[in-house]
């Protein structure tokens, strides 16, 4: 088997909170801390922009479901929640607001959304055609 490695260097990606990779379109999508703003490039150095976020001021953590064509953005202000956007960023609603205090790692598996909260020590999960939410006692 052949295998092929690329090195992606993104020059002044800034503080990055968050990652989360399209290999097959080729995209990679980050959450800059500092700036507050989500960054999109293309791993062929052929794009690089910032995502719109609508009404987001703080940007944490982001996983993408590459079947859904989604983006799912955490946000840590005040009231934390967690979103549902086009992978370009627009059309973004809000899919999480209870029970949540510090949403971090986010991950799509299937048809759910799983993630951690720092702030209460919960794992939960959002299916994502009902909306309805589990917790996990940990």
């Amino acid at each position: 088997m052949v295998r092929t490695t690329i090195t992606l260097y993104v020059e002044g990606a800034g503080s990055v909170d968050s990652l989360a990779a399209d290999e097959g379109s080729g995209l990679i999508y980050w959450v800059d801390r500092q700036k507050r703003i989500i960054n999109l490039a293309s791993m062929l150095h052929q794009l690089r922009t910032s995502l719109p976020t609508g009404n987001m001021t703080r940007p944490h953590a982001i996983a993408l479901d590459v079947t859904q064509r989604s983006l799912y953005i955490s946000q840590i202000d005040t009231p934390p929640t967690i979103e549902r956007c086009l992978q370009d960023g627009h059309d973004c609603t809000t899919v999480v607001t209870q029970r949540l205090v510090r949403p971090d790692t986010l991950t799509v598996s299937r048809d759910h959304l799983y993630w951690t909260d720092s702030g209460s020590g919960d794992i939960s999960a959002l299916n994502i055609h009902t909306h309805s939410v589990t917790h996990y006692a940990v």
